[in-house]
């Protein structure tokens, strides 16, 4: 879990990182676990954005599936929002057999404060 503070000490930010999902290069294992968060994802804050897009040209076996994503010619995330959260969750590779899923949590309102603070600081940095 990767924590986020702003300037003003305050959580704008949360990530968790799952386990890896080792020897799924087809990502089915890591998918399943995905469509599970997912479902619960959806029930509690409605229909997410879906962000599926599968390689074409170079990773279009499914068994590339992973290869893809680690590559940046494939991906795979949802993103869900309302007035307070925006939510991501989605599916990443550190080499072509092992996925894991990384879920994060922004709070919109600290999120847009630390974001105007980093340009106060770069502004007076300069």
């Amino acid at each position: 879990v990767f924590l986020s503070l702003g300037f003003n000490d305050k959580l704008h930010r949360v990530a968790a990182v799952s386990k890896d999902f080792e020897n799924d290069p087809y990502g089915r294992e890591l998918k399943s676990r995905y469509n599970k968060l997912a479902k619960l994802l959806t029930a509690k804050y409605g229909n997410g954005a879906k962000n599926h897009h599968t390689d074409t040209e170079l990773y279009t076996e499914p068994s590339s599936f992973l290869m893809g994503i680690k590559n940046g010619r494939s991906w795979h995330y949802t993103d869900y929002s309302n007035e307070k959260v925006s939510i991501q969750l989605g599916i990443r590779a550190s080499s072509s057999s092992v996925g894991y899923y990384l879920l994060i949590y922004q709070n919109k309102a600290l999120e847009k404060g630390v974001k105007e603070q980093l340009k106060k600081k770069e502004k007076e940095a300069l």
